[in-house]
């Protein structure tokens, strides 16, 4: 049981760093005033990994 909240912990961990560089990425397109697609691009990007980061915190509860 340690074990496998332990490779959840360490998922989580990860989805949240992901989740962290798509959000920066988003920021960067803002900045580049980049076209409507491209910024819709990485708002779903974000949006993904927003939900498995729910899903794995779900999981680990």
């Amino acid at each position: 049981m340690n074990d496998q909240r332990t490779a959840e912990k360490a998922e989580l961990k990860e989805l949240l760093s992901e989740l962290e560089s798509r959000t920066k990425a988003v920021d960067k397109t803002i900045a580049a005033n980049m076209s409507d697609s491209a910024y819709i691009q990485a708002l779903r990007a974000v949006q993904n990994t927003a939900t498995k980061v729910v899903d794995q915190a779900n999981r680990a509860r």
